[in-house]
């Protein structure tokens, strides 16, 4: 098992970068999932290369974390303030380290992401946080 509680062959560590907010790392991970939205353009050429078959679009996805990262529910607090006031939510991005049993690594980075809280007035007295995120 990962250090950090995931049960695979890599340990996943996620850093949120926001304009305003600084640099928050998140704590007791339990799951990240990040999906590509795209769309595929057939373009064949006449002599049957394909090219740019797929338009990129957005990312989205999930992260599940245990509460108990002080920092990181302030900063859902302020994006929910924000909400609730008609104001723009600050976009993020998001750094994903993927380190291998091997210990080669992997770096992603997701950019402009805007986290949507899932049952956004029930999260304070839960044990953990499901964020949906869009970029």
């Amino acid at each position: 098992m990962a250090l950090d509680g995931l049960i695979s062959g890599a340990s996943t560590r996620l850093v949120i970068s926001d304009p305003v907010a600084g640099i928050i790392p998140i704590l007791y991970l339990k799951s990240f999932s990040a999906h590509e939205g795209s769309r595929i353009i057939p373009d064949i050429l006449m002599d049957g290369t394909v090219r740019l078959p797929k338009l990129f679009e957005t990312w989205h996805g999930d992260i599940t974390l245990a509460r108990g990262n002080a920092v990181f529910d302030n900063y859902i607090a302020q994006q929910a303030a924000l909400y609730y006031t008609a104001q723009n939510e600050t976009l993020a991005n998001i750094f994903q380290t993927i380190t291998e049993q091997d210990g080669s690594t992997t770096q992603i980075q997701y950019n402009r992401v805007q986290f949507v809280i899932e049952n956004a007035g029930d999260f304070q007295d839960q044990k953990s946080l499901t964020i949906l995120f869009h970029g």
